[in-house]
């Protein structure tokens, strides 16, 4: 049900769930263009705090986002859309802990690690 997300069509849900399908992450040069120095510094910090977590929930991953939101001094959106990006490929998709619960953890973090290279 979370790839219905601000979908309106099928073919809007199948594109929600491309990254679910695709091993490789495609990012196109706007989106890539988001991915500055403090959004690599957030996906960095919250890899960290990530691999820590033992059991995966929303209740277990909320407390990180806010504690990047508040020592970066930024909103839900400066911590999710460099997450969504890494993950997807996009600024659009899923809610950001529909899509991380939804990916394995080792892909996640392979995922998160890579854009920050």
């Amino acid at each position: 049900s979370f790839l219905k997300n601000k979908a309106k069509t099928m073919e809007d849900i199948w594109e929600n769930a491309q990254y679910m399908i695709k091993d490789e992450v495609d990012i196109n040069e706007e989106d890539k263009n988001l991915i500055n120095d403090l959004a690599k510094r957030i996906i960095e910090e919250f890899v960290k705090e990530y691999e820590k977590i033992q059991v995966l929930s929303k209740n277990s991953l909320e407390p990180v986002v806010k504690s990047l939101i508040n020592k970066h001094k930024t909103n839900f959106k400066g911590v999710g859309q460099p997450i969504r990006i890494a993950l997807t490929g996009s600024k659009f998709g899923p809610g950001i802990y529909d899509l991380i619960l939804s990916l394995e953890k080792t892909e996640v973090i392979k995922r998160l690690k890579k854009i920050v290279k």
